[in-house]
């Protein structure tokens, strides 16, 4: 009998072992060393985010520049190490629509190389944000200067994955914290990205802060064209506020959930690349781009303006919505954003600005108050596509303890059947 607990022991030891190292090798937060600074992987089981210490998509930055990491035929990344860190320009957010666990021979890199990624363009990784107090100018997050030892990721594959990252903005007092979190039941196909706007050693209330995101989607097409649709609502959403852009049949969406704090007045609006890519991310020309202002045309979102593009904004004081054109009419107007999920009017009218060219998707935040030694928040998220649940669940923590547990206690109890018989 000793010769069969021993085996049963060396089993559960060498499976104990098998799960760890499939466990542990498949993915986690992990960070990297960049050539301009530190960046980091969340790399989940359908989800992958390549953020950058200042909390901006599209890493490891090179200077202010993010070139396109190269891409296979079918939209999957090839420079990405095993370990998941990146040998060839930048990645963003790359997605699959099956599970990745176990994806090749194992490793983070296989993990990451099976997913599709949704945001890099044929020559740049757009995507990033910058905030503005009242009437001053857009102070882009390139500018902001990250606080020493604040980056950090954790999680793993089979777990939430979690990003933090805080700078300091320049403004007396202000810290611009982030958390990026997803990889739970319910956040899968979808990234929660909450800003926290922290004045608590500030002096002096902020007033009017608002704050921009800016991000040019190109849905898993290295080749071919890469001009998406962009539409408002999607059904696999319910209850989202949000901007979406397709391209063959592949989804990128940002917006909202107006149950967070500080949602309502949100405004989502779609503009071609050249005011993202050239001008507002690798010159950091915000003034001009970000609030869509140009020397004859004041800013869209202000009352009594005309904006350059369509937009959508949600009602301050309840869940209602206004479509405004380029005339700056307010063309149809819904009491109940949520009940326009099955094709109702509203939804129909609301029609972004189409043009021959890759479109960027841009999210502005309604205008925050933060008080003297208080903070704020700022919850946004970003959409994916539909996935098929993984049929092979990957143990969660505690259950190999347990696995092996009920090995050894299988073997005893066999023990002491043999002695009474």
């Amino acid at each position: 009998m000793k010769s069969r607990l021993k085996g049963l022991l060396s089993l559960a030891a060498l499976s104990l072992a098998g799960l760890l190292l499939s466990t542990g090798a498949q993915a986690q937060g992990l960070t990297f060393t960049g050539p301009t600074e530190a960046y980091g992987l969340l790399n989940g089981e359908f989800l992958a985010l390549y953020l950058n210490e200042r909390g901006d998509l599209g890493a490891p930055r090179q200077g202010l520049a993010k070139p396109a990491g190269p891409l296979d035929s079918t939209g999957h990344p090839t420079g990405v190490a095993n370990d998941g860190s990146v040998t060839s320009g930048t990645y963003g957010a790359l997605f699959s629509s099956t599970s990745t666990i176990g994806a090749g021979a194992g490793t983070v890199g296989d993990s990451v190389g099976a997913k599709r990624e949704y945001i890099t363009g044929f020559s740049s990784n757009a995507e990033g944000y910058a905030i503005r107090i009242g009437d001053g100018s857009w102070m882009p997050y390139t500018g902001f200067t990250p606080v020493p030892g604040a980056f950090t990721t954790t999680g793993a594959i089979n777990s939430q994955l979690t990003a933090n990252s805080a700078l300091t903005t320049g403004v007396p007092g202000l810290v611009l914290r982030q958390s990026v979190t997803f990889n739970t039941n319910n956040n899968l196909n979808r990234a929660k990205f909450t800003v926290t706007f922290d004045n608590t050693a500030g002096t002096s209330a902020i007033t009017n802060l608002r704050y921009a995101r800016v991000v040019n989607p190109n849905p898993g097409l290295p080749q071919g064209s890469n001009i998406t649709t962009q539409s408002y609502l999607r059904d696999l959403f319910p209850g989202a506020f949000l901007i979406n852009a397709t391209n063959a049949n592949l989804n990128l969406g940002i917006g909202v959930f107006p149950t967070d704090p500080n949602t309502h007045g949100t405004a989502l609006v779609a503009t071609p690349n050249e005011f993202l890519e050239g001008d507002l991310l690798n010159r950091g020309n915000l003034d001009t781009n970000v609030d869509l202002l140009d020397p004859f045309s004041p800013n869209p979102l202000e009352p009594g303006t005309a904006p350059n593009f369509n937009y959508v904004m949600l009602h301050t004081g309840d869940n209602g919505a206004d479509f405004v054109d380029t005339a700056g009419n307010v063309v149809n107007s819904t009491t109940d954003f949520g009940t326009d999920f099955q094709g109702t009017d509203f939804r129909n009218q609301v029609a972004f600005s189409s043009q021959a060219a890759e479109t960027g998707l841009v999210l502005y935040s309604p205008l925050i108050d933060v008080p003297a030694g208080g903070t704020s928040t700022f919850t946004f998220y970003y959409f994916f596509d539909q996935f098929t649940p993984s049929q092979v669940a990957v143990p969660e923590p505690g259950t190999v303890s347990l696995f092996l547990g009920g090995l050894v206690s299988g073997s005893l109890l066999l023990r002491r059947r043999k002695k009474q018989a």
